[in-house]
């Protein structure tokens, strides 16, 4: 990597102005607050209403530009501008020695609209990043799959250390089976399974969705399969509502149907929470189930032999074994790491 007068100069995408609301993904938040720790974040205090635009407007503040969800550029307002123009400015600043951080969240974007731009975008950051980040180790795989000399490292996804629940700290009394929570998007196949379990006459599990639905029609969808023992809260609410509600209910379920997905947000908060989590055998999850911190299921028929499982109390957690965990993957440690990677004498 070039060290000059500007390594700590850093800029982070995406720093929009939607801040850190209800609805915005609290990723991008805690990362510039970590790595605010060692470096100057140049954009911190200028969120962008001009997308990409705004990368030229710093280009000789920076020395290392920071990307998050790339993938989903194209998608984007003037994608397909913002897409050509980034692509230039990727090419611009390898010119300029600038070095380039890319953190792989998906292995594609969610939406499968504008695939072969999404896909150019991938490749060209897979190429030309002085290295990758990504919080799965199929992460590493995947991405040697795309361009064999890409320089990929693994951290997993980190959590916030204040946000760690007590180990000594008492549930309450299990008023639910199943907690699904997270923006309801139909990727995470909320429909699948609520439709698996209307088919299957499957009635006795009781469950609670919350979170607000990406869309009326999303939602009205979902609805045709609720029985009078599923509760769906369509809104966002505070974190500490959150929080009881998993504290009440037996495991918390994520149903990702989409193979794009290798890490999830929403998933290290949970864990955090030291309770019984089931998810998809992908991904991070795959990871933690290596750990014994998780347990995972290949398709909703292995799930349901979990759920019982679940229901005969028969799931159990080590809640020593999972703070270990997290105590090794804090945002503070991110921060070190990150800036291990930084140093004159590293070969990344």
């Amino acid at each position: 990597m070039n060290y000059n007068s500007m390594q700590k100069n850093i800029y982070i995408y995406p720093i929009t102005s939607r801040g850190k609301d209800e609805a915005a993904n609290p990723y991008i938040y805690n990362l510039t607050q970590s790595l605010s720790l060692n470096y100057n974040i140049v954009n911190k205090m200028y969120p962008s209403s001009s997308g990409c635009l705004q990368l030229f407007k710093f280009f000789f503040k920076t020395n290392i530009f920071y990307f998050n969800w790339i993938e989903n550029l194209p998608d984007r307002k003037f994608g397909k501008f913002q897409s050509l123009l980034f692509l230039i400015f990727v090419l611009l600043a390898k010119s300029f020695n600038k070095n380039i951080v890319w953190t792989m969240h998906n292995k594609t974007s969610h939406s499968k609209t504008n695939i072969f731009l999404k896909k150019l975008l991938i490749k060209t950051l897979l190429k030309h990043s002085n290295y990758v980040i990504t919080h799965s180790k199929e992460g590493i795989q995947y991405g040697h799959e795309l361009y064999k000399n890409s320089k990929i490292v693994f951290f997993p996804h980190p959590v916030l250390s204040s946000e760690i629940k007590p180990i000594n700290k008492n549930g309450n009394i299990k008023n639910y089976d199943i907690i699904i929570w997270g923006l309801m998007s139909p990727y995470k196949g909320i429909l699948e399974f609520v439709k698996y379990l209307f088919d299957h006459k499957i009635i006795k599990y009781r469950i609670i969705i919350i979170g607000k639905f990406v869309s009326n029609d999303y939602y009205q969808e979902v609805m045709k399969y609720k029985t009078e023992n599923i509760q769906i809260i369509n809104n966002f609410i505070s974190k500490t509502e959150l929080f009881n509600y998993i504290d009440q209910s037996k495991i918390t379920l994520f149903t990702y149907q989409n193979s794009s997905v290798l890490s999830s947000g929403a998933l290290i908060d949970t864990l955090a929470q030291l309770t019984n989590i089931v998810g998809p055998n992908t991904g991070s999850f795959k990871d933690l189930c290596e750990e014994n911190l998780v347990v995972t299921y290949n398709n909703f028929d292995e799930l349901m032999k979990i759920l019982e499982k679940s229901k005969q109390n028969q799931l159990e957690i080590d809640k020593q074994k999972i703070c270990k965990y997290l105590d090794n993957c804090t945002w503070e440690k991110y921060s070190s790491f990150f800036y291990n990677l930084n140093t004159p004498n590293n070969n990344i």
